[in-house]
């Protein structure tokens, strides 16, 4: 009987959090008032999640981390004390490297310039999290990545002094699917508030997601690298008691 409820709960919040990706991220106050108080428990509710990517391309003789922002909603169903599914949307997720190859030559008149690749990326992490006690949480699952934008970034200077930055869009050198086995750890605050008795909760998390797949669709110099992304963020569960 319990693995059937739980199976339940899974089918119905993959169809709830379907909704939630037709409407939008920004929609979730009005799933709230088609769902009423059934959505905003501790038993299933939204969230929603904000967080720094700092992302990394392997095998590349001089790439480092750049810094990009990551933004979604995510729908959290308790299955039972320890185990909760958390299927998400991240409609923008900010990846890429500094220091990096050019993937379309530069003009030779720019002296020294400094290439990154800059990619944007839509992401569906699918999350299976156990709490370790009611505060702390360890969660692992699949990710999969649509990539919606890529493009190389050239800074440097002219022969006169100038300074000069190109911009190209190199999306077509790029795998448009990728995924990635996401690994996370999170805790729970509980803020006080000056006016109210109920405290305000949100969860800090550490975030790991390897890519599976090399970056690049057709061979490249460079083509067995992939990105590595590291996500430090906040959610804000939208629970109300």
């Amino acid at each position: 009987m319990k693995i059937s409820r739980a199976i339940r709960k899974v089918v119905f919040s993959l169809m709830l959090f379907l909704g939630a990706t037709m409407v939008g991220s920004g929609q979730v106050g009005i799933l709230l008032l088609i769902f009423g108080d059934k959505a905003s428990t501790e038993e299933l509710h939204f969230s929603i999640d904000g967080a720094f990517n700092f992302s990394s391309a392997s095998h590349l003789p001089q790439g480092q981390t750049i810094l990009g922002a990551n933004f979604g909603l995510g729908l959290h169903v308790k299955l039972n004390d320890r185990w909760e599914f958390n299927p998400q949307l991240r409609p923008l997720s900010q990846k890429g490297a500094w220091k990096t190859p050019a993937i379309v030559d530069i003009p030779s008149e720019i002296l020294e310039p400094v290439n990154s690749w800059k990619l944007n990326y839509i992401e569906f992490p699918v999350m299976m999290r156990y709490r370790i006690i009611p505060d702390l949480s360890v969660a692992a699952g699949l990710q999969m990545s649509l990539l919606t934008s890529a493009r190389q970034f050239s800074k440097g200077n002219y022969t006169n002094g100038v300074n000069a930055e190109i911009r190209v869009n190199v999306e077509s050198y790029f795998r448009k699917l990728n995924f990635s086995l996401p690994l996370e750890t999170a805790y729970r605050l509980k803020l006080s508030r000056a006016k109210s008795a109920s405290p305000i909760s949100l969860d800090v998390f550490a975030r790991y997601c390897p890519d599976f797949y090399p970056l690049f669709r057709d061979e490249q110099e460079f083509d067995h690298s992939k990105l590595s992304t590291w996500q430090f963020g906040v959610s804000f569960p939208f629970i109300f008691n």
